[in-house]
């Protein structure tokens, strides 16, 4: 039986942008915002009913003049007959994950926590419907390298009506609470995953005033560099599936040498690349698995708790069988597509190039992850953004958000345990600036969400309590692994 990898169906899948349906129909209100008036209207949003808007801002925020870019906005009124005056701001992954897109998934998944409380949606600029800035398409990443990505970025940004050095999370965060303002919200509610989780730590950085309670959900603290552990980060939630494995009877019994058989097939891939019988249409011939090929699969199916069940199946089929093709699908369909998607969003881009959370220096790379499986295909990564982001202009100091300060606002922090990107160890330190928070980890469960239900619960027990401490999430203690696939 063939393990059926989706991967992109996540909510929460970094920069993927998902495409929304709004049916705009009868104005509902209109919200003051000094000479401006933001017009909420009823839309429905994949099947989902809701209140959309725009408001417009400068696209250089610190003259206060010139061009002005439209923010787009979706607000999920509260449903029951009472409703609280601080609503829930969330923030999507990302840089450029399209947080309105979401909407119809926020309604049903967080029913309990919309019934009391408002839930907005802002696409942050640049991406989404808030003036997305959208590279030149191209088929096949490979063929961008060297010489050839610098060229491509740099076309791209001249032919884009946009000042893409006003265009990073501290503008982001500051848009956001102009939006707050206009709707006319004193104090609000934020929470976000993945970058969304340094989207809420730049928010609560530059406006804590306005801010009851935060969440980081999946998160990383902003003086932890993420990119440069991503080797070392990964290979621990490998050892943690394979030392599962071990202890768990089926799969220990299924694949008794599941080590050997992955340390088999970097040896072979080292020597030379193995050819699966899948047909790429790219490439126009059967898919070739190099080590990289091989790396980024192990890497994005230990994003998801379900898709990392599948990895010792697909370990052992290819090196006691030979049998390369979901290697092969996996990357076809979920990684080539997911890494095309990103490298044509120039905004995201641009922050990655240019914000201290995402350095990715290539002596610190080689440090952290000596010893990974995963830090060759790290190399090569950081490498590539060596050549490509001299082409990204340097953001404004006015544009870049300053060290995280010390505050007291009440934040928790909910990561998982076998997260390859967002390990424990990133939000260690939470407590140095969040001195009124708590850290959660769900068990047995990685990046992509492969369930919301305990998630969801935390979090609205969270927000309703407004106090981290007083937080029982007893669903926490339920948890268990899903199960190894060790079907033939």
């Amino acid at each position: 039986m063939k393990h059926d990898f989706k991967l992109l169906r996540h909510a929460e899948v970094p920069i993927y942008i998902l495409l929304v349906s709004m049916l705009l129909s009868a104005c509902d209100g209109l919200v003051d915002f000094g000479s401006q008036k933001i017009r909420l209207t009823d839309c429905s949003i994949n099947g989902a009913s809701a209140l959309c808007g725009k408001l417009r801002v400068y696209e250089n925020r610190a003259a206060g003049k010139g061009p002005k870019i439209e923010l787009n906005i979706v607000v999920l009124p509260a449903t029951g007959d009472q409703s609280a005056t601080d609503p829930l701001f969330f923030f999507a992954g990302g840089p450029g994950g399209m947080a309105t897109g979401n909407a119809s998934w926020f309604k049903t998944e967080l029913s309990s926590l919309n019934r009391t409380r408002d839930i907005v949606l802002v696409d942050q600029r640049g991406a989404g419907g808030s003036n997305p800035l959208i590279c030149p398409a191209f088929e096949d990443i490979s063929g961008l390298e060297g010489e050839k990505l610098a060229l491509y970025y740099d076309a791209c940004l001249k032919g884009l009506d946009a000042d893409l050095r006003w265009y990073t999370t501290k503008t982001y965060a500051d848009d956001v609470n102009d939006v707050r303002q206009a709707l006319g919200y004193e104090k609000i509610n934020i929470a976000g995953e993945s970058y969304g989780a340094t989207v809420v730590q730049v928010y609560l950085n530059e406006h804590p005033d306005t801010v009851r309670t935060a969440a980081i959900l999946r998160g990383t603290l902003l003086e932890v560099p993420i990119f440069e552990h991503f080797a070392d980060s990964s290979q621990r939630a490998l050892d943690l599936v394979f030392s599962r494995c071990e202890q768990d009877v089926s799969c220990k019994e299924a694949f008794p040498d599941l080590k050997s058989e992955f340390e088999v097939i970097q040896t072979r891939l080292e020597t030379e690349p193995a050819q699966s019988s899948q047909w790429d249409a790219v490439g126009k011939q059967n898919f070739v698995i190099t080590p990289d090929v091989f790396a980024n699969v192990i890497h994005y199916m230990l994003m998801g708790a379900d898709t990392a069940a599948g990895i010792p199946r697909l370990v052992h089929l290819a090196a006691a069988e030979d049998d390369w093709d979901e290697i092969a699908g996996f990357y076809m369909s979920a990684i080539r597509p997911l890494k095309i998607s990103v490298m044509q969003q120039a905004m995201p881009i641009n922050i990655l190039c240019t914000e201290p959370w995402a350095l990715y220096r290539m002596d610190q790379v080689n440090q952290n992850g000596a010893g990974s499986y995963f830090l060759a295909a790290q190399v090569e990564q950081a490498g590539m953004f060596e050549q490509l982001c001299p082409a990204m202009p340097a953001p404004e100091p006015q544009a870049m958000y300053a060290a995280s300060l010390v505050t007291n606002v009440p934040v928790l922090i909910l990561n998982t345990e076998e997260d390859p990107q967002n390990p424990p160890a990133n939000v260690a330190d939470a407590a140095k600036h969040y001195t009124n928070s708590r850290t959660l980890f769900e068990p047995y469960r990685a990046h992509f969400r492969s369930d919301w239900a305990c998630s969801g619960d935390v979090l609205t027990e969270y927000i309703e309590l407004g106090d981290p401490k007083a937080v029982k999430a007893e669903c926490l203690e339920k948890i268990t692994p899903i199960p190894f696939d060790i079907s033939p």
